[in-house]
């Protein structure tokens, strides 16, 4: 293949991985419930990740993003449930120009869309399985030229 992969379980000469939790494969939140007095004084939990990506002169890099799925999600049958609101953002950085990658439109981060009316689980059959509807995915591309200046393009949520 001409597609060589960088993530939490594939390292490359080019790229490394990084998480703030040490055995994160992933960026998440874990929003505790403030609702139960036991849980209330328990702290919501936020993870990210950092990829280091080296070479990157002359070079155009894709970034696919996807929602990892739970088993089943809890709770999403109350009008207040939010939960799949949370959508993660990606966030590039140039390390040689210290700035921020943006893309044609000025953004500097990007996240698939998310709906209030669209939750990540549906019932089937009974059981929890995750909503075909929600997507939860986004692909886009940096370039970057020989002299390091970098931009992204391509945003694309059909991947």
């Amino acid at each position: 293949s001409d597609v060589d992969y960088c993530d939490a379980w594939t390292s490359q000469p080019w790229c490394s991985y990084e998480n703030t939790n040490a055995t994160g494969t992933g960026a998440y939140i874990g929003n505790v419930d403030d609702y139960y007095d036991d849980w209330a004084e328990k702290e919501d939990k936020l993870s990210s990740e950092k990829f280091t990506i080296t070479s990157a002169a002359d070079k155009t890099t894709y970034f696919l993003v996807k929602h990892a799925f739970n088993e089943q999600d809890w709770y999403y049958q109350y009008d207040c449930w939010s939960d799949h609101m949370f959508a993660a953002t990606l966030s590039i950085s140039n390390g040689e120009t210290g700035e921020m990658v943006s893309d044609e439109d000025g953004e500097e981060g990007w996240h698939y869309p998310v709906n209030k009316d669209t939750l990540t689980h549906i019932k089937v059959d009974g059981e929890d399985v995750p909503n075909p509807d929600y997507g939860g995915k986004f692909e886009i591309a940096v370039t970057c030229d020989n002299s390091c200046e970098c931009y992204a393009h391509d945003y694309t949520t059909d991947v």
